[in-house]
């Protein structure tokens, strides 16, 4: 996936995502998102008991960790 294929599947989120929402898109459980802002890997906002994530910073973090494809021989 490019950046403009990433920036495309959040469009439809708000500008700020609660863990639920990014556990979400990334299809992972809300536990390992919450652990990823303990582990500052997310820049996030407490609310209340939770967090606010930024959609910039969800997509920050995709393109920052995802893995490019082999190059073809």
């Amino acid at each position: 996936m490019n950046q403009a294929e990433i920036e495309d599947l959040l469009a439809p989120y708000p500008e700020i995502l609660t863990v639920g929402e990014v556990a979400g898109v990334l299809r992972v459980h809300p536990r390992s998102v919450q652990r990823w802002v303990a582990q500052g890997k997310f820049a996030a906002v407490r609310a209340g008991r939770t967090y606010r994530i930024s959609r910039a910073d969800v997509l920050r973090w995709i393109l920052a960790v995802r893995v490019s494809p082999p190059p073809t021989a």
